[in-house]
């Protein structure tokens, strides 16, 4: 511990934010040192702090103090559901300050390698597994097929405007009637509680805890209630990275095999639907971080999700949507 402390110090960068430094005094809350992480693609700010010798995160959002709300919340709900969930030491929700447990390095995203894959996979799928045991929880906002849409939309909005494709009311209008009808059949699944961005990225592996505790989880503010495929989908059809085709067959027939009770035809309906409407809410993020936000980084992964649309869309239960997606974008996805 003492040689992790050395090296924080030695690489530390002295805070520059007078913002949060006065916001940090003003809660006095004590501490020697302040490291700025690398952001997501939000506006939140996260930072190693070294109180005492104990490194933890903190984050700040000064946008909107109900993702403060939104992460306490959520915390809390995950936390007596048994799942691995950094513990808070300190809030100031209308400052928009949270400091949290740190996790450590082992992200994911760090540490996954074609000899831990599959374990690491598992053990995140084992954690969606026991979450789902448990009722969908009341402080939850229902996901519901109207917020499923708007999110569609923004591929609309922001992915043909960065193709400098003129939208067409007519086909939007046929792509809202026939996705209402596809998400009807996903409403029809019992509710969970739904983590809403699981991938790899938002995982930790902590080494000292036991069996699916060993996969810990953030970012979860968004939380939500909705189909216990959604989160698996997520996982396995990530934008920002490939998974091998063979590997992930293994991964959905593990997930079926301890979930015995799922009809798997209609699992795989469940998945392609929300895999389709996900890589398309994707799109339009992605392209509104470019034109709006000015954050390029993640124009790379469009071709991957384009990719990923092309394959769910291939199964003729969605060619009305192929082919309004197909009519839109002037690319036959058949």
């Amino acid at each position: 511990m003492v040689i992790l402390i050395l090296k924080f110090k030695l690489n530390m960068t002295l805070l520059s934010n007078s913002d949060i430094l006065e916001k940090l005094n003003f809660n006095k809350i004590k501490f020697s040192c302040i490291k700025s992480l690398d952001g997501d693609a939000s506006n939140r700010k996260y930072f190693l702090i070294n109180q005492n010798n104990v490194i933890n995160v903190l984050m700040y959002d000064d946008g909107l103090k109900d993702n403060i709300v939104k992460f306490s919340v959520a915390t809390k709900v995950f936390n007596e559901y048994g799942i691995s969930v950094p513990k808070i030491l300190f809030k100031n929700e209308s400052q928009g300050l949270l400091i949290l447990e740190n996790f450590g390095t082992n992200k994911y995203s760090s540490i996954l390698n074609k000899k831990n894959s599959k374990k690491l996979y598992k053990l995140a799928i084992d954690s969606l597994i026991h979450l789902h045991k448990f009722p969908a929880s009341e402080r939850f906002q229902n996901y519901s097929k109207e917020i499923y849409l708007d999110e569609s939309m923004l591929f609309f909005e922001w992915y043909l405007k960065y193709k400098k494709i003129n939208l067409d009311v007519r086909l939007i209008n046929d792509f809202k009637e026939v996705m209402i009808k596809n998400l009807d059949f996903v409403d029809s699944f019992s509710k969970v509680n739904v983590h809403r961005d699981f991938h790899i990225d938002n995982l930790f592996f902590l080494s000292t805890r036991k069996t699916f505790r060993k996969c810990g989880w953030i970012d979860y503010q968004d939380a939500l209630i909705g189909s216990p495929v959604y989160d698996l989908m997520s996982l396995l059809e990530d934008a920002r990275r490939d998974i091998d085709n063979d590997l992930k067959k293994d991964l959905l027939n593990y997930y079926l095999e301890k979930t015995n009770n799922v009809n798997s035809e209609f699992f795989n309906i469940s998945f392609q639907i929300i895999a389709i409407q996900r890589h398309l809410k994707v799109l339009g993020i992605f392209t509104r971080l470019l034109l709006r936000d000015k954050k390029p980084n993640y124009i790379k992964h469009l071709p991957r999700v384009l990719s990923m649309i092309k394959n769910n869309l291939a199964n003729d239960e969605f060619k009305e949507i192929r082919k309004i997606i197909s009519d839109l974008i002037k690319t036959n996805l058949a």
